[in-house]
């Protein structure tokens, strides 16, 4: 099996792409950035599931 020059190359470049953003990710401080960046309280109070069909929604019935 062999590969063309330039899908050898695409290879080559996404294996430096995530070398590069593993090296980055490496950098940072994940449980700072975690503490200060905490999403809105709102968020988990929100009971609305987007998982579940609205009502009223016109459509056929999945059920």
């Amino acid at each position: 099996m062999s590969s063309s020059h330039a899908e050898q190359t695409q290879l080559l470049q996404d294996l430096l792409t995530q070398q590069e953003a593993e090296r980055g990710a490496g950098q940072i401080n994940w449980s700072n950035l975690a503490r200060q960046s905490r999403p809105p309280q709102a968020c988990f109070d929100d009971t609305d599931n987007p998982c579940e069909p609205e009502s009223g929604v016109a459509g056929r019935d999945l059920s």
